[in-house]
């Protein structure tokens, strides 16, 4: 998770940043809403390591991200069940 934001249109920006790197390495960017708040999401890694160590690549090379200090979670367990509403992924169930 590389931020959380009160409106979808601050979620997009977030997303917007880190596009290209996240292209640049076959991963998307989703922005999932739970309690409110919208969730941007960078990617589906095979391990732990994996995505930390892209965590660390997104702070050395987006100086914005270095502020928003993202988290490596495991979106599966954070949000299992989803829908596509158009603008963003909604968690069917809260945490």
């Amino acid at each position: 998770m590389v931020g959380s934001d009160k409106t979808v249109v601050s979620a997009r920006d977030e997303g917007d940043r880190i596009k290209d790197l996240a292209q640049q390495n076959n991963l998307r960017v989703d922005q999932f809403k739970m309690e409110g708040l919208y969730i941007t999401t960078v990617g589906f890694f095979s391990s732990k390591q994996e995505a930390v160590n892209f965590r660390n690549i997104i702070v050395e090379k987006i100086p914005f991200f270095r502020s928003t200090n993202p988290k490596v979670q495991n979106i599966r367990e954070w949000c299992p069940d989803s829908v596509d509403v158009g603008t963003h992924l909604e968690c069917r169930r809260q945490k």
